[in-house]
């Protein structure tokens, strides 16, 4: 489960798990330092959420850097060390094996929490400029379709011009939803042509085709719709 990297050209990204803030997080330059932009390492998914437990800050520290070890390698895999410095953490505090568990489970998985969204919200220049959310409810609510580029030029017989669609489903969190086969139909209306059968299959959440123009000018209409969907995505062409 950890660590999460996130690829982005941010100084930093802030972290939040059912709208509480956890931490922030900046670029990891020394395993990357010949990147540009070298990715974001997220190894905390607990933060701040545990100060009102009312443990040192050295022991808030321990048990967040143990606990995410655990995340990121399981429990069985700790070293001898670190097993020692939990055991001794637990006598510190009271803390059987079980209650333990339960700690590492609601800070750091949110089990039991009634918001599991998880927020990464980009910082350059000491402002807020991009943010994304992922939930443990995600399905796939929408279907979309885009185009590389929306206008195409006309051309003379025997040549043809074209752009590619492709085609998203989406979850309530504007995420391709991975785990969706659908089959899904192309339908156009205009002065243009579908390169190949109008039905297809999205494979990973996602699929493409190829639509071509010719010599006719005029405006494109393409829709896309799936049995799984409601609404068609519909998008606009324009051949000049």
């Amino acid at each position: 489960m950890l660590p999460v990297y996130v690829f982005t050209n941010c100084d930093a990204v802030d972290l939040y798990r059912g709208g509480t803030f956890v931490a922030r997080f900046f670029p990891d330059r020394t395993h990357f330092a010949n990147l540009p932009h070298p990715p974001v390492v997220i190894d905390d998914f607990i933060g701040e959420q545990i100060e009102g437990e009312g443990w040192s800050p050295k022991d808030a520290k321990l048990f967040r850097r143990l606990a995410g070890r655990a995340m990121a390698v399981g429990a069985s895999r700790l070293t001898a060390g670190e097993r020692l410095r939990m055991g001794l953490f637990m006598v510190r505090h009271g803390l059987t094996r079980q209650k333990l568990e339960a700690l590492v489970m609601r800070y750091g998985m949110g089990w039991g929490s009634q918001d599991e969204t998880i927020r990464l919200v980009g910082i350059l220049d000491g402002k807020e400029v991009v943010e994304r959310s992922f939930g443990a409810d995600a399905a796939a609510k929408t279907l979309v379709a885009e185009a590389d580029v929306s206008r195409l030029v006309a051309v003379e017989e025997e040549e043809w011009t074209g752009t590619r669609i492709v085609v998203r489903a989406l979850d309530q969190y504007d995420n391709t939803v991975p785990f969706v086969f659908e089959p899904y139909t192309v339908e156009i209306e205009g002065p243009a042509r579908l390169i190949g059968p109008p039905q297809r299959a999205l494979v990973g959440g996602a699929g493409a085709f190829w639509v071509a123009g010719g010599t006719e000018k005029g405006r494109v209409r393409i829709s896309v719709s799936s049995p799984r969907f409601e609404a068609p995505a519909v998008l606009e062409l324009e051949i000049e």
